[in-house]
């Protein structure tokens, strides 16, 4: 066998296959984007009430959006350490 591209030993049938593999990861990842978008909307659509309520009493947007950002930075700090833990652990291979 000489040197080259894999692509050059891939018969038809398995350069379809791939294809179709990888159109079905993308329609998966799609889902899932489309599913986290609606979590998101959900969530502002709740938390609009509650905004006007606090707004209503008397504290102030830099108290509201440093509580925002709060929320958001604890929410996604677990997932950013899993994801670095399996990078970490990906790249010791």
């Amino acid at each position: 066998m000489k040197p080259g591209l894999m692509g050059d030993v891939l018969a038809g049938g398995t350069r379809a296959f791939l294809f179709a593999i990888f159109v079905l990861a993308l329609l998966v990842l799609l889902a899932a984007c489309t599913n986290l978008a609606s979590i998101f909307v959900a969530r502002a659509a709740d938390r609009s009430r509650e905004l006007a309520i606090r707004l209503a009493i008397g504290s102030s947007r830099w108290h509201i959006l440093r509580q925002l950002v709060t929320e958001a930075w604890y929410s996604q700090w677990p997932a950013a350490q899993w994801g670095r833990c399996l990078r970490l652990r990906c790249c010791a291979l």
